[in-house]
């Protein structure tokens, strides 16, 4: 998330690791014509002083109606589990996972999602970001005969690498974002 109070660290990180991440911005005080959309940024945010920095050769931010997905994704809160589109959860969720899921309401007289209590929203923020990506990498329109045989392929017993292999068992991560 590209608009915090951290934009500018945002902006290095993302420049680091060229198109591997971008950056985002969820618009939430008006409605978008579309679910998302690129921007192209040219300068760091001011500094104090009130200074623009250039940014060489530019970003590409990723522009996000965040309405549209919060509303996404509580709908597949709402869709039975074993239902086709029902949203999944690991067997090890948390309650701070919880708690942070049920950090945001709608103001129904705006229309809008808020967090009233300023409670922590992350894992809120995030599982909308994995809506967005999956939209992104049109993952709706995958063949499934590719998921099922990659799954057939694992053997019984054999624990699945992640898309960051090692993570979470004392390793380095060592998946798609190398440090």
């Amino acid at each position: 998330d590209a608009m915090g109070r951290r934009t500018s660290e945002v902006y290095d990180f993302v420049r680091a690791h060229p198109r591997r991440i971008f950056p985002t911005q969820g618009v939430d005080t008006r409605r978008m014509t579309q679910p998302h959309a690129w921007s192209t940024i040219d300068f760091y945010p001011p500094d104090r002083k009130g200074h623009r920095k250039p940014i060489p050769g530019g970003l590409l931010l990723l522009r996000v109606d965040v309405n549209l997905w919060k509303d996404a994704l509580a709908g597949k809160l709402e869709v039975k589990p074993d239902d086709p589109g029902a949203f999944r959860l690991h067997a090890e969720v948390d309650q701070e996972y919880a708690r942070q899921m049920c950090a945001e309401t709608v103001d129904t007289e705006k229309g809008l999602w808020i967090n009233p209590h300023e409670r922590p929203n992350h894992y809120w923020d995030c599982e909308v970001g994995c809506l967005v990506a999956a939209d992104l990498l049109r993952v709706k329109y995958w063949k499934k005969d590719q998921q099922e045989t990659a799954a057939r392929n694992q053997k019984p017993g054999e624990k699945k690498e992640g898309w960051i292999r090692g993570a979470g068992r004392g390793e380095r991560p060592g998946g798609w974002l190398k440090r």
